[in-house]
């Protein structure tokens, strides 16, 4: 999901250090170098994001999926009287 985001969220940056914080940056980096990332406490933060075009970047081309109608789980609904 990361690789293909057009943002990421990092919530709850208050329970890590700023080192800590650096870090996961860097991983989300790697997988998707150009993805927007906010960063918040308790959920909170800008909606300004959706005054943004999100779209505009180039993304990763799609990939094959396996979720196919012969993989996904079967139900099976019952109904009792």
């Amino acid at each position: 999901q990361l690789k293909h985001c057009h943002m990421a969220i990092i919530n709850k940056v208050d329970l890590i250090s700023e080192n800590e914080l650096q870090n996961v940056i860097e991983e989300i980096r790697k997988i998707n170098p150009i993805c927007d990332i906010v960063i918040c406490s308790f959920g909170e933060f800008s909606m300004d994001f959706l005054k943004k075009d999100l779209l505009k970047n180039k993304w990763v081309e799609g990939e094959e999926s396996t979720n196919t109608v012969e993989t996904k789980p079967k139900s099976l609904t019952m109904n009792f009287n």
